[in-house]
């Protein structure tokens, strides 16, 4: 005895287009930028000094945020001579 199952999936989309003037792109595009270098600095307090250049054509606008953070890289040995 065949069964037979038979599934019909109906969706539905919209798409929308969001215009923003072009101080608030530069103030979404800087803070996204932060956003995703803090998630790799383990401590935001050995951020030293925030760099941010912008540079705007008439069809988008690109962000470049670069921080100056203190780390300590090195290990500590005791050096025998």
């Amino acid at each position: 005895m065949p069964i037979e199952l038979i599934k019909t999936t109906n969706t539905e989309v919209n798409i929308t287009d969001i215009t923003y003037s072009m101080e608030e792109a530069k103030n979404i595009g800087i803070e996204d930028a932060k956003n995703k270098l803090n998630e790799q600095i383990e401590d935001l307090n050995n951020i030293l000094s925030t760099q941010i250049n912008t540079n705007t054509t008439n069809e988008y606008i690109e962000v470049e945020v670069t921080y100056e953070v203190l780390e300590d890289i090195g290990t500590k040995e005791k050096i025998v001579f």
